[in-house]
């Protein structure tokens, strides 16, 4: 677990979001204690193609909030698909 957390703590892949060109939506989880904010809208400025919706839950809002998750994906890739 320890080697883990390392790793995850040391990864860093900021430089090379900007060349993906794919849609990405970024949720945001407004009351997210493990992961702040500012890294989504870090996440927003650095992929070009990026839309960001915001969650009323906590870090495990696609749990917490499946239903609303849900329906913002569907609607996200149903945008996707229409402009493909």
């Amino acid at each position: 677990l320890t080697a883990h957390l390392s790793a995850v703590l040391r990864h860093d892949a900021r430089e090379k979001l900007r060349s993906v060109q794919t849609p990405t939506l970024v949720v945001r989880p407004t009351q997210d204690l493990l992961v702040k904010p500012k890294r989504s809208d870090e996440l927003m400025r650095l992929l070009p193609n990026a839309e960001c919706i915001d969650v009323p839950a906590g870090h495990g809002c696609i749990f917490e909030s499946a239903a609303d998750v849900n329906r913002a994906l569907l609607g996200f890739l149903a945008k996707v698909d229409a402009t493909s």
